[in-house]
């Protein structure tokens, strides 16, 4: 008897038999909309009913005027469920002058496992003099960084294939994958080694999944939600359950990329 598929294991409500890791979790308060829980019970609620291992988490506070208190958010999550969650701070671009300090508290001092930027929401370019310092701290200190991507004069293809250039030996996952330059994207990708799409809200479009397959494996790709507040972790994991491809790219998708990425081990 065969064993069962990805998609037939996620309709039968069973684990599936692999790594989920969402490299894409936004906690704490956010002014443009109201989110009823916050709280990380909340969070963990939605992994659970996901199927979702880890969560990697930064601020929404610290995408737009209060980095600090989004930092302080994260950290509260982690002393919550430090198995579940993975933090990630959040420098910001407008306050220049606070970023190495950021960066060295919690990179440095309690280890979290990467940054996250928001050039978009910080309305600064991502290769822009306020972002070198973060781009460099990574590089000294073997740190991923997620960066939201859009097809965009702040954060777009043209502006990652510099930085993926000039850093080389940092892992960049582009969140939203350039949205809507999916081929700009992908062309990215296959020129730059460190250069992985993180699938948050692009895999929602019909075909996309697929195409990102066939041109790049899913040793490029990277599965994110947008969860807690933005958008549903089982809408994201669906669009991957249904998509069109194999069921060893969809492994890769859910978590083995992402655990090479975070050089960590699934337990």
């Amino acid at each position: 008897m065969s064993e069962p598929s990805l998609l037939e294991m996620a309709k039968k409500g069973q684990p599936l038999n692999c790594p989920v890791v969402d490299m894409h979790g936004h906690v704490g308060p956010w002014r443009n909309f109201y989110t009823p829980d916050l709280s990380p019970a909340s969070m963990l609620k939605v992994m659970d009913s996901a199927g979702i291992g880890y969560s990697v988490l930064f601020s929404n506070a610290g995408m737009g005027s209060d980095h600090v208190l989004g930092n302080q958010v994260v950290k509260e999550f982690a002393a919550h469920s430090p198995k579940r969650f993975i933090p990630f701070v959040l420098p910001s671009a407008r306050y220049p002058e606070e970023t190495q300090q950021e960066l060295e508290h919690y990179a440095s001092e309690l280890s979290w496992k990467g940054i996250k930027i928001h050039p978009d929401g910080n309305g600064y370019p991502a290769d822009g003099a306020n972002y070198k310092p973060v781009f460099r701290f990574a590089a000294d200190h073997g740190l991923p960084i997620i960066s939201h991507t859009w097809d965009s004069p702040l954060s777009g293809v043209a502006i990652y294939d510099k930085i993926a250039a000039e850093y080389p030996s940092v892992p960049i996952c582009c969140a939203h994958c350039f949205e809507p330059d999916f081929a700009g994207a992908v062309r990215l990708a296959q020129r730059h080694p460190n250069i992985y799409l993180e699938l948050t809200d692009a895999s929602i479009h019909n075909g996309v999944l697929e195409y990102f397959v066939k041109e790049l494996g899913g040793e490029k790709l990277l599965f994110g939600s947008d969860a807690l507040g933005w958008f549903s972790a089982l809408h994201a994991l669906g669009s991957l359950l249904y998509a069109n491809i194999n069921d060893d790219e969809k492994r890769k998708i859910l978590g083995g990329t992402a655990l090479k990425v975070l050089r960590m081990q699934y337990v």
